[in-house]
């Protein structure tokens, strides 16, 4: 069977404050806004690396009474790699992410760099740097 070319496009998370998630998601990971939806039910954005084609964030911010966000067990974490995790991390940090675990070589993966944090509305994000 071909299934010709797959791959995941994008990623869609619920956020509690669009403008919050926004700075997190642009500043803090260097992601770009490429889209926006807004309607009378929510407000979707779409992010994606610069340059890059596919594999895209979508934040989407319910305007419906009782919207919040209500995490479950399904979604365990973002992974992105970058050049430098100990800067992307502090700069993700000061838009609103909060370190969970600070980057470090984990001993059976070694040339690799990990560093994980939550975003704002308390997703985990892992940062991965090849050495």
């Amino acid at each position: 069977m071909n299934t010709g070319n797959l791959r995941i496009e994008t990623v869609a998370l619920r956020v509690a404050d669009l403008n919050q998630a926004l700075a997190f998601w642009i500043q803090g990971c260097g992601l770009e806004e490429t889209t926006r939806i807004p309607t009378e039910r929510f407000e979707s954005v779409i992010l994606k690396v610069p340059g890059l084609e596919g594999s895209a964030v979508q934040l989407i911010e319910d305007h419906q009474e009782n919207s919040a966000v209500v995490h479950g067990d399904g979604l365990r974490k973002l992974v992105m790699s970058c050049d430098n995790v100990d800067e992307r991390m502090a700069v993700a940090a000061a838009h609103g992410g909060t370190v969970v675990s600070p980057p470090s070589e984990l001993p059976h993966l070694k040339g690799l760099l990990i560093g994980s944090m939550t975003c704002p509305d308390g997703y985990l994000v892992e940062f991965l740097q090849y050495q």
